[in-house]
């Protein structure tokens, strides 16, 4: 008898009757031989050892059978259904590990919360090694908010549970007086440190803006008596808000049990997990989002109604009356409501900027509204003195203006909104700074220009002048070019002679127009943004540009 691991071929051995093992001489190793053996005799003869190679050390572990199996499981174990604005089924499984039949005797809810399990007879047999689904049923009515948790109880077994996080908010059908148009606020929040010299630390405390559309509605009979009730009923619930801006129409009909609706997205305020409702005349429809595409939406659950095409599709995003709604009754049955809502769910875009960059920061390239003024201003950190006797003194730590400037937006069409709004989001409010210029012909180019220098008529501008730094030069053909001043002295024209960082050429009949670009930041931290009309068409924006200093940034 011969054992590899040992390397010794065995002939005698003695008497182990009733032994179920016995060691054997051990080489590199251990080798064990268990058996009952007959009585043996005979002499021992060493044979040649083995070379052993790759010789490793392991560990003894448990097999799989104690990690999956002899328990129960529930998938998932927590689930946040986000905004609720229609009854949500969503289905769980459990799975019995057992290797013997378990019975679901009972299941109980911490807080109901208009959450049940559908689907369920108890008692319920779950055989060996088996998985059944269960429905969750969620109302779009009861609480404001959803926390429930539910237990699973098993007959000489363990409990599982299954929690259920959410909100919900209740359907608005309203719709807005375009007259007045819409208006929406998008409001970050920064902290401005000042130092005296006037450098800032900017620091944004909302990585994403809160924001609130404020509209006035017309209803009339029974639809002002439904929205009054349900508005001075639910002053402190939640609302599902569509943003009448996003509006789309149906590409195609949707046949009862279609999950998919086809119109375009692009630009729309759609978001997986998010909700949308579909309008159609009289009947409405919410549903909740699964996926998205450029020309469609997957729904998580089917349409059981015919829908028209041409039908109008709105994104919905939950939201709280900000005050009181303002209602003024015109006659017995009409009336007005002006109402402010505040959305509750996180405002966030995923959207580039397009904009020219220059020295690490954006330019801004639209110019603004000429149909309205530009107001132009300074402000500076000059403080006054006076002891209401003697002679007012000032003093300026920073000892230079920091300029101003109104720009008003009037922009067309859905990608232009788009891309502008894409530049607020990038800008935090008063947080990031940008190039601006004045739009104006701030310098008049006297001279062809053939290298960093350009000879230009007396405005003014001296060397010390810190705020006219950079010029924004527009040539025909939309050809535009930035440059920084270095240097500002007058020539023997009677006019200035301005030294650039880099060389230029072109003639003088080429130029448009030469502004002053100075790096500003968003004065105020509110973005107002006027739509006239749904996205597609006009929108106004007017907001205010402050200097900063370039040279501290």
């Amino acid at each position: 008898m011969s054992n590899k691991d040992t390397g010794y071929v065995i002939n005698d051995l003695k008497k182990i009757r009733g032994q179920r093992s016995f060691d054997l001489q051990l080489y590199q190793g251990m080798a064990k031989l268990s058996s009952v053996v007959e009585d043996e005799t005979g002499v021992v003869i060493h044979g040649i050892p083995l070379q052993l190679l790759n010789v490793q050390k392991g560990y003894i572990t448990q097999s799989f059978l104690n990690f999956i199996y002899n328990k129960l499981y529930i998938n998932p174990s927590t689930i946040n259904v986000g905004y609720v604005s229609n009854q949500r089924t969503i289905e769980v499984s459990i799975f019995n590990g057992y290797f013997s039949s378990k019975i679901l005797t009972s299941i109980t809810y911490s807080d109901k919360q208009g959450v049940t399990v559908s689907n369920v007879t108890l008692p319920l047999l779950f055989s060996r090694l088996s998985l059944k689904i269960l429905s969750i049923d969620i109302d779009s009515y009861g609480t404001d908010s959803i926390n429930c948790t539910i237990s699973f109880h098993f007959l000489n077994a363990e409990t599982v549970t299954l929690v259920v996080n959410g909100n919900r908010s209740l359907p608005l059908p309203l719709s807005p007086n375009w007259s007045h148009g819409i208006t929406e606020t998008l409001e970050w929040k920064t902290n401005v440190h000042q130092s005296q010299t006037g450098a800032e630390q900017r620091v944004a405390m909302r990585l994403t803006p809160r924001r609130t559309f404020e509209f006035q509605t017309l209803i009339h009979k029974h639809e002002r008596r439904q929205i009054e009730n349900i508005l001075f009923q639910n002053y402190l619930s939640s609302f599902s808000l569509p943003i009448y801006s996003d509006i789309g129409l149906l590409d195609r009909e949707i046949k009862p049990g279609d999950k998919t609706i086809y119109l375009s997205t692009i630009g729309r305020d759609y978001h997986i997990g998010g909700n949308l409702t579909v309008i159609d005349g009289s009947n409405t429809i919410v549903g909740n989002i699964e996926s998205i595409k450029n020309s469609s939406i997957t729904l998580s659950e089917p349409i059981y109604t015919a829908v028209l095409k041409g039908a109008k599709v709105f994104p919905i995003k939950s939201a709280k009356l900000t005050e009181p709604p303002k209602i003024i009754r015109r006659t017995d049955e009409l009336a007005t409501a002006e109402l402010r809502f505040l959305v509750v769910e996180k405002n966030d875009i995923n959207v580039n900027v397009e904009l020219p960059i220059y020295n690490n920061f954006y330019v801004l390239e639209q110019e603004p509204d000429w149909s309205d003024d530009v107001h132009v201003s300074c402000e500076s950190m000059r403080r006054e003195i006076d002891n209401q006797t003697g002679i007012v003194y000032y003093s300026d730590s920073a000892n230079r203006v920091f300029s101003t400037q109104s720009h008003e937006f009037l922009i067309n069409g859905r990608n232009k909104q788009l891309e502008l709004r894409a530049l607020f989001y990038a800008l935090r409010g008063r947080q990031k700074p940008i190039f601006v210029p004045s739009f104006s012909n701030d310098c008049k180019l006297v001279d062809d220009a053939t290298s960093e220098i350009l000879d230009i008529e007396q405005n003014n501008m001296t060397e010390t002048d810190l705020g006219g730094q950079f010029l924004r030069i527009l040539l025909s053909g939309n050809r535009i070019l930035y440059r920084e001043i270095v240097n500002v002295k007058s020539n023997n024209k009677g006019g200035l002679r301005l030294l650039l960082n880099k060389k230029v050429a072109f003639m003088c009949q080429e130029v448009i127009k030469i502004s002053i670009m100075r790096l500003c930041r968003l004065n105020d931290d509110k973005v107002v943004w006027e739509h006239l009309t749904d996205a597609d068409g006009t929108a106004r924006v007017n907001v205010t540009f402050r200097e900063v200093r370039y040279e501290l940034e």
